[in-house]
């Protein structure tokens, strides 16, 4: 679907049409993406565990906070002894999130996604 809507002339035939039309082809891409997203492995669409212990290790913190993998949640891992965090926040289509902090630590907390009329 990327490579058919990055294309110019679809994208001009598209503009032709109703915005009703264009939001309901937008919605049934969005429910598309997400079956295809939950069957494949989360090893495919997480982050590089390698990468993120370097990055924390580089950057020498203990909390890294980064946008959607499809995947929110608050990960707990150990980097050169050291307790570290990395937060996932939630993808900004249907399910935003944002992050804030309690007695506990951070929590992940759902942000309503608000509609207009078109």
């Amino acid at each position: 679907v990327r490579k058919m809507t990055r294309n110019p002339q679809w994208q001009a035939m598209m503009l032709t049409k109703p915005v009703a039309e264009r939001l309901e082809f937008a919605a049934r891409a969005r429910e598309a993406s997400t079956a295809h997203g939950a069957s494949i492995s989360e090893d495919i669409t997480d982050v590089n565990s390698s990468a993120i212990e370097q990055a924390l290790r580089e950057a020498d913190v203990s909390i890294m906070l980064h946008g959607h993998t499809h995947r929110p949640q608050v990960h707990s891992l150990t980097v050169d002894e050291r307790d570290c965090t990395r937060i996932v926040l939630g993808d900004w289509f249907e399910r935003g999130s944002m992050v804030r902090w309690n007695e506990d630590g951070p929590v992940l907390s759902p942000i309503q996604r608000r509609t207009w009329d078109v």
